[in-house]
């Protein structure tokens, strides 16, 4: 199981990314990308999806967009923004699901304001050019 929480780092508001593991153990991490915010603590790492291996897919947030993350189960992390993907603020590259083998479906935003983006979806997969299938729809 994966999820999120916020907490406080350097009297900072984070949001941190969690694993619990079939036994029980939970293991905090956040990606070295995120952002610390305060107030609001929506800056940092937000898990979507687990395979059967123990690698999460998710989302963080920096001080302005989002990029999605991939960390494997040793607590190595990749981090990709979609090809034409706003780096404007609330707009980004989000990860919402993982499947087997590598396999990560998202969205990603084009525009200029949250008025104005269009999203994308993609799936990425390691044998397939990036991104194999898009469908567009308003916001």
């Amino acid at each position: 199981m994966v999820g999120y929480y916020w907490g406080l780092t350097s009297g900072q508001t984070e949001t941190i990314g969690f694993l619990r593991s079939p036994g029980g153990a939970i293991t905090a991490f956040n990606d070295p990308s995120a952002g610390i915010s305060s107030p609001t603590g929506s800056c940092g790492s937000y898990p979507a999806g687990i395979d059967n291996e123990g690698n999460v897919a998710g989302y963080y947030i920096d001080q302005k967009c989002h990029a999605w993350f991939y960390r494997t189960q040793a607590g190595t992390f990749t981090n990709f923004d979609a090809p034409g993907a706003s780096q404007v603020t609330g707009s980004g590259t989000y990860a919402t699901a993982l499947g087997p083998n590598g396999l990560i479906v998202g969205f990603f935003r084009i525009g200029t304001s949250p008025s104005t983006f269009v999203c994308h979806a993609f799936i990425r997969y390691s044998k397939w050019s990036y991104p194999y299938l898009r469908r567009t729809r308003s916001r």
